[in-house]
């Protein structure tokens, strides 16, 4: 198998992006990259990582597992992202992905991307496609407090209707919520 065709059945398996050095490992050189983009066949989503499909829509998942690629192998799906990998309704429209990296961010930042910092136990780290986020439990809690009162209580009916967690979840999900300002009215709130 020559190196595209190789790279090509790697993106199948990941939303139908990939990252430069997959391409590599798959026998590919970066001229051959380049043109494949210069060409409009390929389209760069984020530094590093490209969707083969250039012409076609860039759905959700590939934008969100192309934040991952660009981000590293210990990046995390937070927030609106997590909440889309998971399935959980009602869910403001986003258009940025987000993700976390541990460590020092060395600014990973770029448009339509937003890279995170935030500490997440390894019993909060779950896989979903083969793309690490955050659990239900934690994302739920994560967006209770970014979100107003209305979509917060929108979404954490929603998710409690469609059983992407359940009323004993809630208890964990107010332990999960840290102390920053609105978190006690945010926990009192559920428990």
């Amino acid at each position: 198998m020559n190196g595209l065709a190789h790279a090509a059945k790697i993106a199948a398996e990941q939303d139908g992006v990939i990252s430069a050095r997959q391409c590599l490992a798959a026998g590919m050189r970066w001229d051959e990259i380049t043109q494949r983009c210069r060409i409009g066949a390929w389209r760069t989503v984020y530094r590093g990582v490209y969707f083969l499909h250039g012409d076609q829509p860039l759905p959700t998942r590939a934008r969100i597992r192309a934040g991952l690629l660009t981000a590293g192998p210990a990046a995390t799906a937070v927030l609106t992202s997590a909440a889309e990998l998971h399935g959980l309704p009602f869910i403001p429209e986003d258009p940025a992905v987000h993700v976390s990296v541990p460590g020092a961010l060395n600014r990973l930042d770029q448009p339509g991307l937003l890279v995170h910092q935030l500490v997440i136990d390894e019993q909060h780290r779950h896989t979903v496609d083969s793309m690490c986020t955050t659990s239900v439990v934690r994302t739920v809690a994560d967006l209770i407090l970014r979100l107003g009162r209305n979509d917060a209580v929108s979404m954490l009916d929603g998710a409690l209707r469609l059983d992407r967690i359940s009323t004993d979840d809630l208890p964990l999900v107010a332990a999960v919520i840290p102390g920053p300002p609105g978190a006690a009215a945010a926990r009192r709130g559920l428990v």
